[in-house]
């Protein structure tokens, strides 16, 4: 219940770890999505600048400035014309990011890239007239750091060692250059300030948890975490500069302008400690877990993808899906190789995340026992695919086509949308829309989406012939209800029709050998008999009945912001849902056990 202490760098174990509470033996890591935070250090540092919201300064009172960044944009796109490929690797909306790109992934991790800090850095060396000779590169480094007796111990070949701590060692020979050559230039001195702002953010995120190549482990995790407190060090310092600040009558109110809010510097202490905690915790279990299956490599890795929220989500749900949530178990699946394409599967449509981001799950798939578990799962699906084969050769067939809805829901939807007053509708929808917007009660139509005549290059009137007539909005909400009874008529139930999905397919591998595979197992064989069948049919109906009423009551009279998903939720957990399948549900299996009504009432759902 105490605040973090300001001072403190590296937080204690208090601050980031609770007792499991289902396993009084074992802690519970705490740690922030580290794609976030990246997000996050980006979205407050790009307003400071010259026209900026703030003002961010380092310890010595150098401002911090995005104007850089924009600067070397700038100028590379003035020599490759915007036709070339920059050498920073940044882009127009990594740099200048719209509320759309800035939530992609990619957009946020580019000026923090080793492309963009090189650049950067050639910029400050032209400035300070850094000659060749001077020049600290990567592989000066290298000579120097292979020597460190952390290094030697850690078994890391130059590929993986030479960039550790590199542009923040850069950084200080930088400003050892400015102090002997130009100490009086301040425009030199706020971007020296930034790219070591920059270089810090990059070796925690870039070039560490978001580094996905590069396996932390046993022999290499001191290494990482020396260099991490060395980051944070530098954070902590810029922080507690803006705390004294507050007593400078100089600043003002507006000291809390010139850094990182409190919140901020919370977040990215708890995150490195926490996350780096739970890598240590994962290797003493391994490490003295005695139950350990003889598969499993006592010595094993852990990937930086599990800092980031999409790993953290998608292998979670796995994890639960495939039982493997007790302790030996989860440290076997921990490293899986059969997460990957699931989870870049899950990552092609959403720019909130870099698919890069997934990473390198294993170290040695062979050693790990992995190879095991993805035969399982092929060998699974092969017998769901089997199973659904008999049941197609073997289930009877319907005379007619069944109705997904009964014909009163539907007559109850025809009415619903026949006296709903679309006109008002648009009202609101104008009124919503401010002022400009088309006057209550107008019909958008064509015209409204089309180029008229003037505007549409080589267009005559009379060359094509006048539209049909525009339905009514009640005229198109009855074309509505008539295409979905029309379409959804299932030509051998619902039984049939659900085998055909494949997220339904999904389901019953997943679930093979759960307390829940009874329910799948009455489906499959059961509903073979046209009879049982027919009532599976009716307890599915009833249910579909309920999801198009609660569609038409999210668009048509919904006015508590309940969207579909938010009575669907209630729905599946409610009392009447639990009734109506336990009433009509025509088997044993199917009526008791209710995670398969879920799991039924989502798929259906979906439908």
């Amino acid at each position: 219940n105490e605040a973090i202490p300001d001072d403190m760098v590296w937080l204690d174990d208090e601050y980031i770890r609770f007792i499991n509470p289902y396993d009084t033996s074992r802690w519970i890591y705490l740690t922030h999505c580290s794609t976030h935070n990246l997000k996050n250090m980006r979205n407050r540092v790009k307003e400071s600048k010259a026209d900026g919201s703030k003002c961010f300064l380092d310890a010595n009172g150098n401002m911090i400035s995005w104007d850089f960044v924009q600067q070397i944009y700038n100028e590379e796109q003035l020599l490759i014309d915007g036709t070339g490929t920059p050498t920073s690797g940044l882009t127009d909306k990594a740099v200048y990011p719209d509320r759309w790109s800035t939530m992609n992934a990619q957009h946020a991790k580019a000026p923090f890239a080793p492309k963009a800090l090189f650049v950067m850095l050639a910029v400050i060396h032209r400035e300070l007239n850094v000659s060749k000779d001077e020049a600290y590169r990567v592989v000066d480094h290298y000579k120097v750091i292979k020597e460190l007796e952390v290094i030697k111990n850690s078994g890391m070949n130059e590929k993986a060692a030479r960039m550790i701590g590199y542009f923040t060692t850069v950084a200080k020979r930088l400003w050892d250059l400015f102090k002997a050559r130009c100490p009086d230039n301040l425009n030199l001195a706020g971007k020296i300030a930034t790219f070591e702002f920059f270089a810090h953010t990059s070796e925690i995120y870039n070039l560490r948890l978001l580094k996905m190549d590069e396996l932390i482990t046993w022999a290499n995790i001191k290494v990482y975490k020396e260099q991490a407190k060395k980051n944070l060090t530098y954070f902590s310092d810029l922080h507690l500069a803006m705390i004294k600040r507050r007593k400078d009558k100089k600043y003002s109110a507006d000291w809390r302008m010139t850094g990182l809010p409190g919140c901020t510097f919370d977040i990215l202490r708890i995150t490195v400690s926490g996350f780096f905690g739970y890598a240590e915790y994962l290797f003493q279990l391994a490490k003295t877990s005695p139950s350990l299956p003889e598969s499993v490599n006592r010595d094993f890795a852990v990937t930086p993808a599990q800092s980031n929220t999409s790993f953290g989500e998608s292998f979670f749900s796995w994890v639960r899906a495939r039982g493997l949530d007790n302790a030996c178990s989860f440290l076997v699946a921990v490293l899986n190789t059969a997460m990957i394409d699931m989870l870049k599967n899950s990552l092609d449509h959403n720019p909130m995340y870099d698919d890069e981001d997934v990473g390198k799950v294993t170290k040695d798939a062979n050693r790990l026992g992995i190879r095991k578990i993805v035969t399982i799962l092929k060998r699974l699906r092969k017998v769901v695919a089997r199973l659904i084969g008999e049941y197609n050769e073997k289930s009877e067939p319907y005379a007619s086509p069944a109705a997904a809805f009964s014909p009163g829901a539907v007559a109850f939807a025809q009415d619903e949308v026949v006296a709903f007053d679309f006109t008002q509708l648009t009202a609101n929808v104008a009124a919503a829309a401010g002022p400009g917007s088309k006057p209550a009660g107008d019909e958008v139509g064509e015209e409204d989406l089309l180029p008229s005549d003037d505007e549409a290059e080589g267009d005559e009137p009379g060359d094509e012939p006048p539209p049909p007539a525009r339905p009514t909005s009640a005229q198109m909400g009855m074309i509505i209800i008539e295409r979905i009874q029309e379409k959804r008529k299932l030509r051998n139930g619902f039984a049939s029709y659900l085998l055909e999905r494949k997220s339904f397919r999904e389901m019953i591998t997943v679930t093979m050998g759960q307390e829940i595979w009874p329910f799948f197992v009455s489906v499959l064989h059961d509903t073979r008999e046209l009879d049982v069948s027919k009532k599976f049919d009716t307890a599915c109906r009833l249910i579909m009945d309920k999801l198009l009423g609660m569609s038409l009551n999210s668009v048509l009279r919904n006015s508590r912001g309940e969207s579909y998903e938010y009575q669907l939720f209630h729905f599946l957990s409610s009392k009447e849902f639990a009734e109506i399948c336990f009433a009509n549900l025509p088997t044993d299996a199917m009526k008791y056990i209710p995670a398969g009504w879920v799991f039924l009432g989502i798929e259906l759902s979906d439908i």
